[in-house]
């Protein structure tokens, strides 16, 4: 028998089922989980990947929206934006006639934390491109935004600026008469109780007056409706029972969760990004490293077979020269009894002298006597600074000795177009880089043994990368300071080594406003008090402590726009060294920025007023400095730059992170887009980080913005060779 034909089922007829059925299903089940009512609360969010605590309130900031339907929305501290993208993420979905504004100053604070530029330009390009038919966001002050609104207009507002109980009191009395009958408060943070947050203290206070309910996930959020026309559904929200209300925020808590983990999973892969990047970075210097490690091997086997084979020439001749010494002491003995020889006395000592100056050259091999043409040449031009080279004054006759001293350090570098580790070659003149000169200067042959120095003087000092104006000591004309506006930027770790700072200020007839950051309250504090008598407007800043002096400079950069020149201090202290030599660098850089004996910032300010492209100043260092272990890492900032520079073996950079500078000279360093997090914390390693290849860079900015630069040199101001 065959079995039955199986009846087959194609689905129902759509032409006979009711288009209601489709909207409401008879199945309760099923209606649960499509109801409308849902969608808020499911709604996905616009910005992920950025870094807030307020992505677990979401889901209920939808909802609310919904439900209020507020005519104007104001939000105080917005920060990456994610609660305010929220609010206007409600009002695009639902339609609502809404105007949403968010008041913030975009710089941090002690509890959100510092940060700069790129946390206002990323929410208001999201602003622009989403909501800017109803957003709006008003950079500036709580106070100074209070004005804008009328009294009774504001239906939600949310409070999430300064999180200490006296910040989110004052924020809360000066902005409720603002909000209308059936406004709508919201507070974040209620659920931290540390680090000086005191939102739950005044939480605890608030909520006890007016119908409120607080949710305890993602540090906690209050929502307060303290106006005398409570909506229902907050009325509601207020009025459940314990069990349910429990309910209902264990289930909104597990929402949010859901738009933690894809803000999690987005910001874990804008790290491996980073990461991978950080990788290509290593693997590329490690790179370099291995062909630097190389070619040093293969110098250093060249360098030793050629040892062995000079040495062997050596003891042959000391060999032969022992003979012929054995020969001549016994004719000097034969000679010395004669009569002649005690006749002749006065004659063989002016044949000796001869022979020292005369007979020399001829004796040498060529490259000795291409060493004293070059020793010849440099005395000659009295161009060589040999207490600058030295580091200290000069005893009568030292100058000859510095002169060969120079010359041996200076053959020792060869092939000099590249860099050489150990200690630096010291600068031989004021406003030139014998290195420099080799590595550029097409001219200039270095297989033929001669100087860069020498054959630099030979050929008529021509200009060049190599060469570079210096700005003397001197008494400055009026008006003090040459007329410009001056701001010194100050960061001190240390905030006992400002006093000395001060004293050397009072040397300049002209005043300087002064911008201090400093790592802590404590120390912002002394340093207030030390600032007290100062004749001028002081700004303190906290910041934190990151990046030592530079991290400070680039991350505060757009406070310094309203200036002419600022110069950029620090209290170096360099507790790596050892003995006084940090302090002894510090004063040295003082000496020359700002001034001890001699007026220097004004004599700088003065400088700057003569000459539009002069972009940055810092101080004639003696001891030539390259590139160390820091080139890969300064490869990819030059890369980065506007328009991007090529790095030269040897250069000329501030040393000791101290200058003065034109504020357009340093923007694009300045523009690159830094963040805290982009700066080491301590200990910082003595070389090697961001902040070394920073260091090296300045003068590359300036000359990227269309700036040239020049050295200032105090005389008598020493920096020691045995400084690094």
């Amino acid at each position: 028998m065959e079995p039955a034909a199986r009846p087959v089922y194609n689905g129902p007829d759509m032409n006979e089922i009711p288009e209601r059925s489709l909207a409401s299903p008879s199945n309760p089940a099923i209606a649960a989980l499509i109801a409308a009512d849902l969608g808020a609360v499911l709604m996905p969010p616009d910005r992920v990947g950025l870094p807030s605590s307020w992505w677990g309130h979401v889901p209920f900031a939808h909802w609310l929206v919904r439900e209020l339907k507020p005519r104007l929305a104001v939000e105080l501290g917005t920060a990456h934006g994610i609660s305010f993208s929220a609010f206007c993420n409600a009002v695009r979905r639902d339609g609502l006639a809404t105007r949403c504004y968010a008041v913030d100053t975009w710089q941090g604070d002690e509890h959100a934390g510092f940060y700069d530029e790129s946390v206002f330009n990323g929410i208001d390009a999201s602003v622009q491109q989403n909501y800017s038919s109803f957003a709006t966001l008003l950079r500036r002050s709580f106070d100074s935004a209070l004005g804008l609104f009328a009294e009774g207009s504001i239906d939600l507002l949310h409070i999430d600026g300064l999180h200490t109980y006296e910040a989110v009191k004052a924020d809360f009395e000066a902005w409720s008469p603002k909000l209308s009958d059936r406004g709508v408060v919201l507070f974040h943070d209620t659920a931290i109780h540390e680090r000086g947050f005191g939102v739950w203290r005044f939480w605890k206070e608030i909520s006890q007056r007016h119908p409120s309910f607080e949710f305890h996930h993602s540090c906690g959020l209050g929502v307060l409706a303290p106006g005398g026309a409570v909506p229902d559904f907050i009325s509601a929200l207020v009025g459940l029972e314990p069990a349910v209300a429990a309910t209902l925020r264990e289930r909104l808590a597990d929402l949010g969760e859901r738009w933690i983990s894809v803000d999690e999973r987005a910001r874990a892969a804008v790290e491996i990004d980073a990461l991978k990047q950080q990788l290509r970075v290593i693997q590329e210097a490690s790179a370099s490293l291995r062909e630097e490690f190389r070619a040093r091997s293969e110098a250093v086997a060249t360098r030793t077979a050629g040892l062995a084979l000079e040495g062997d020439t050596l003891r042959q001749q000391l060999a032969m020269a022992a003979g012929e010494a054995d020969r001549l002491r016994l004719q000097l003995e034969q000679v010395r009894t004669s009569t002649s020889w005690r006749v002749t006395g006065p004659y063989r000592i002016a044949g000796r002298l001869l022979k020292r100056h005369v007979l020399a050259p001829l004796v040498a091999r060529p490259s000795e006597r291409q060493r004293l043409r070059d020793f010849k040449r440099i005395a000659s031009s009295n161009a060589f600074n040999a207490a600058f080279y030295l580091g200290r004054a000069c005893a009568p006759g030292e100058e000859e000795d510095a002169i060969m001293d120079y010359l041996a350090a200076s053959g020792d570098r060869v092939p000099r177009g590249r860099q050489k580790p150990g200690a630096p070659l010291r600068r031989p003149m004021l406003g030139f880089h014998p290195l420099a000169y080799a590595e550029q200067r097409t001219e200039y042959d270095e297989t033929t043994g001669e100087d860069p120095l020498a054959h630099y003087l030979r050929t008529g000092t021509p200009d060049g990368p190599w060469k570079h104006g210096v700005i003397p000591a001197r008494t400055p004309s009026p008006p003090a300071g040459g007329g410009q506006r001056i701001l010194i930027h100050a960061h001190f770790h240390y905030p006992d080594l400002l006093g000395d700072l001060l004293r050397r200020l009072g040397s300049n007839p002209s005043a300087a406003d002064l911008f201090v950051t400093t790592t802590s309250e404590a120390k912002a504090a002394e340093i207030e008090t030390t600032l007290k008598p100062y004749n001028g407007k002081v700004t303190i800043v906290v910041t934190p402590n990151l990046g030592r002096d530079i991290g400070p400079l680039l991350m505060h950069f757009a406070s310094f726009g309203d200036y002419d020149i600022v110069g950029h201090m620090h209290g170096k202290r360099s507790p790596q060294q050892s003995g006084t030599q940090g302090e002894n660098w510090r004063a040295f850089l003082w000496d020359h920025l700002i001034g001890g004996g001699d007026p220097m910032m004004d004599v700088i300010a003065e400088a700057f007023a003569a000459d539009e492209r002069l972009g940055l100043v810092f101080p004639e260092d003696p001891n030539l400095n390259h590139w160390d272990m820091n080139q890969s890492l300064a490869k990819g900032l030059a890369d980065r730059l506007t328009p991007p520079r090529a790095l030269p073996a040897h250069f000329e950079f501030p040393k000791g992170t101290m200058f003065w500078f034109r504020p357009a000279a340093l923007r694009p360093l300045a523009d690159l887009g830094w963040r805290w997090e982009d700066f080491p914390g301590e200990p910082v390693a003595s070389d090697g980080t961001v902040l070394h290849a920073l260091e090296r860079l300045i003068a590359f900015s300036a000359e990227a913005a269309g700036f040239g630069f020049r050295t200032v040199h105090v005389p008598g101001s020493w920096r020691s060779p045995t400084l690094p």
